[in-house]
């Protein structure tokens, strides 16, 4: 059907509904640590674009891709352990390690996952750290239920919309998604933010996020793409902010 003038005249009560009950989540004060610049991330694309010329995947290290899932399962769970005891909240977590070629971790309420393609990507225990830190950090901040409640809203307003007027559902939710995920990166940079931090008081090197990111901008060219849609910052920028977290805790305990 053709959208017009009419089609969206009984959903726009719906579209500033969604806008009030997203926007108080929104709100809700993030930490994201240092700013990074549109210049800057220009800056750095042009460096990776002239490094990815040289980049060979091939020789760089892997020191748990031989490991099995056992060894896997026990660094995760030592790594977890230390970090989780530097964060502002006693928390019980548990540490598992899921067999996927995606590089890719995730925490739910109590879990976090990491897949055996990410402890073949990552370089270093200081590398898991911060990939794991970052998983502990959107539990402590409470990410997962300030996503669910940005979501909510969206899905019923499109649900109600296309009750309305029928087509207009798709419209909605493309509007409500936009206002979600640009929440949804301020909370991937809080919890950037903070596992660099807890990694660094475990003792952990506060400069591996750099290189995670970095390798991530040459090895996954998807995850420098920025856009409004997406729930994820764009790796460059992320690579930016860790190292200027690095450079702000060096020297400090």
């Amino acid at each position: 059907m053709t959208l017009t003038r009419k089609t969206f005249a009984p959903i726009l009560p719906i579209i500033a509904a969604i806008a009030l009950l997203v926007s108080p989540i929104g709100c809700v004060e993030t930490q994201t640590g240092p700013q990074v610049t549109r210049g800057e991330i220009q800056q750095e694309t042009q460096r990776l674009e002239v490094k990815k010329q040289q980049y060979d995947a091939k020789k760089r290290q892997a020191p748990f891709a031989g490991k099995s899932a056992a060894e896997q399962q026990a660094v995760v769970n030592d790594v977890g352990s230390r970090l989780l005891r530097q964060a502002e909240k006693p928390m019980e977590i548990k540490f598992s390690v899921q067999e996927s070629k995606d590089v890719n971790a995730g925490a739910t309420f109590g879990n976090i996952m990491v897949t055996t393609g990410m402890m073949n990507f990552v370089g270093s225990e200081d590398e898991l750290a911060a990939v794991v830190g970052h998983e502990i950090a959107h539990l402590q901040k409470d990410h997962v239920t300030k996503s669910i409640m940005s979501n909510l809203p969206v899905a019923i307003g499109s649900a109600i919309a296309e009750s309305l007027s029928p087509g207009s559902g798709k419209v909605v939710e493309i509007g409500g998604n936009v206002f979600a995920q640009k929440y949804s990166r301020d909370m991937e940079r809080e919890a950037d933010y903070f596992g660099i931090i807890y990694a660094h008081k475990a003792g952990f090197d506060a400069s591996a996020g750099i290189e995670v990111w970095e390798r991530f901008a040459l090895e996954l060219p998807q995850s420098q793409q920025a856009n409004i849609f997406n729930s994820h910052p764009p790796s460059t920028e992320r690579m930016i902010r860790a190292r200027k977290i690095a450079e702000s805790l060096r020297g400090s305990k």
